[in-house]
């Protein structure tokens, strides 16, 4: 389904929702990010390769700014650490005083949780973690003499997605880094709402063989406006802290 607005396409997220968000930079949502921020809902769980600092840009919201704005209850990711050593990241106090709960899980495991969602598998075992805290309070199988951990699949209600190119049936194309998280996001929540960079074509006129995401996995299309937000300079704070250290 073609919406008209990014309004629109988010006001089936409500409060309590587990929300998928790709990107490491690329290929993040961010027009659907800002549109959802908006809606100062709260005891959200996101889904996320890592947690982002505040971009400063009030224009550009973050999953660093959910965590901030107190609408994050939960956030499950590779890392919750800022990626500057200067810096503290958003939901690093936050996880200490034990206002923010976090599932930190390997990004390989991270991304083979989603995939097995989005396949219909009951986990996997995998020996990443083994012997370490992330294996903490899970089932450890020995196969072969070797030790296993076992890993469920995770799910989510919403993903939001970020696409180069769409046609009208939903069949999605990323491009380039840009592709990260979100063939497999997409795949694995119950409603996916994809942002479209380029206008939204007819039926048939991508090629087959190109498309990354099938039609069958997404629910709902929406345009980037001319005046939405198409390139993020995630640079601009970190070298601004480096010239100050």
């Amino acid at each position: 389904m073609i919406i008209d607005n990014m309004h629109d396409a988010i006001e089936e997220i409500t409060d309590n929702s587990i929300i998928m968000i790709p990107g490491f930079g690329p290929g993040a949502p961010w027009n659907l990010l800002k549109e959802l921020y908006k809606k100062k809902l709260c005891n959200l769980t996101i889904i996320a390769n890592s947690v982002g600092l505040s971009h400063g840009d009030s224009n550009i919201k973050t999953i660093g700014d959910f965590i901030l704005n107190g609408m994050v209850k939960k956030i499950i990711c590779s890392f919750t650490a800022s990626p500057h050593p200067s810096i503290k990241g958003p939901a690093e106090q936050l996880i200490l005083d034990k206002k923010l709960f976090s599932e930190v899980v390997t990004q390989g495991a991270l991304a083979e949780k989603i995939r097995a969602a989005a396949a219909g598998l009951g986990g996997f075992y995998t020996k990443t973690s083994i012997n370490t805290k992330l294996a903490e309070n899970k089932k450890i199988k020995v196969i072969n003499k070797q030790s296993y951990v076992f890993e469920e699949p995770l799910h989510a209600d919403f993903s939001l997605i970020r696409a180069f190119k769409a046609d009208k049936a939903g069949n999605l194309i990323y491009r380039l880094a840009a592709r990260n998280f979100n063939p497999i996001m997409a795949a694995a929540a119950k409603k996916t709402i994809v942002e479209v960079e380029q206008e939204i074509e007819d039926v048939r006129k991508i090629n087959s063989e190109y498309i990354h995401t099938p039609s069958i996995y997404v629910n709902r299309l929406v345009q980037i406006p001319k005046n939405g937000i198409f390139e993020v300079d995630l640079l601009a704070l970190r070298t601004k802290t480096r010239k100050n250290d």
